[in-house]
């Protein structure tokens, strides 16, 4: 079974820095360097500050890791008045590009925190982007068992039929495991001691 070895929850905008926070310089020499430009320096800095609220003293893992990250930005002025009245969170198509969105709040990040050794220890990244009535983002980090296969392996592949449910029933351990697996990506309704130190003062997760 894969063990939580971190998870926040972040009230606020979500980070947006990408690939394009970085620029490229020339030496006196003429060689041509890479540097983060400042707007990208004050949100990488935020992003540590709140996720290290929630690090522990544990160790760095040294072993494969699942990231999930969810982010929720708010609604626009154009939303449909339906979706606005309802309250609920829905899938955003507009940039930031997720991919680009983590790399430096949330997995450079970690890296710095040593959560992990290195982001390349990250065998499974889930990430997902909405548009909701409470802006907020949402990290978790699980460490992977080794000789077990990857969590969402099955749903990943699946060719929409969801066959080996059907065939194997709902006694089947694995159909069984997965099922928690899905169970686990949620960010909601987290004990105050697992919840990020602005979320335990606003009272908890919704």
């Amino acid at each position: 079974m894969s063990r939580v070895i971190f998870r926040a929850r972040v009230p606020g905008i979500p980070p947006t820095a990408t690939a394009q926070g970085k620029g490229i310089g020339r030496r006196r020499d003429g060689r041509p360097f890479v540097y983060t430009k400042k707007p990208q320096q004050r949100e990488e800095a935020n992003a540590f500050a709140v996720l290290a609220q929630s690090r522990t003293d544990a160790p760095p893992v040294e072993g494969p890791c699942a990231c999930f990250v969810y982010l929720c930005f708010p609604y626009r002025k154009s939303e449909r008045k339906s979706i606005v009245k309802a309250g609920v969170e829905v899938p955003m198509a507009q940039k930031p590009d997720a991919d680009n969105a983590i790399k430096a709040a949330v997995l450079d990040v970690l890296t710095k925190l040593q959560v992990w050794r290195d982001d390349k220890q990250c065998s499974l990244l889930l990430v997902g982007k909405a548009r909701g009535p409470s802006p907020f983002w949402a990290v978790r980090v699980e460490e992977l068992a080794e000789d077990r296969e990857i969590p969402l392996r099955d749903l990943i592949l699946d060719d929409g039929g969801g066959g080996h449910e059907r065939a194997a029933g709902p006694d089947c351990e694995g159909a069984r495991r997965r099922a928690e697996d899905m169970n686990r990506l949620t960010f909601r309704n987290l004990p105050p001691t697992q919840l990020c130190l602005p979320c335990q003062a606003e009272g908890g997760a919704e």
